[in-house]
């Protein structure tokens, strides 16, 4: 009987070892992803602002009434394209949450070859 409750356990302890698995794949693959929107975000309104930042006077102290107006337009641009962006995030998380997800890890396969 001994073997039997040891064999149990041993079972008990893979499963919960491969569900934590899934969870920790999910989570690794949520925060890569997150990541990756981030970046793609945030790079692209520095890259509006090097490019067009005169437009508003990015950078300069004094401006004039009309890179003042340019400069509210593009705070309230900005601040809506970085609303819609984490929204967007958001809802690739809740897309991921609606999967199983296993991460495939990375592997290393030797190639043994006959010395002959």
């Amino acid at each position: 009987m001994e073997h039997y409750e040891m064999k149990r356990q041993v079972d008990q302890a893979r499963k919960h070892n491969k569900e934590k698995f899934k969870q920790n794949s999910k989570e690794r693959l949520i925060k890569i992803v997150g990541k990756h929107c981030t970046t793609a975000m945030i790079g692209t309104l520095a890259r509006l602002e090097e490019t067009l930042g005169d437009v508003w006077g990015h950078g300069e102290s004094n401006l004039t009434e009309e890179q003042e107006y340019m400069q509210h337009v593009w705070s309230e641009l900005r601040e809506d394209i970085l609303d819609h962006c984490n929204g967007q995030k958001r809802a690739i998380v809740e897309e991921i949450n609606q999967h199983t997800i296993t991460w495939n890890r990375y592997k290393t396969e030797f190639i043994v070859k006959n010395p002959n």
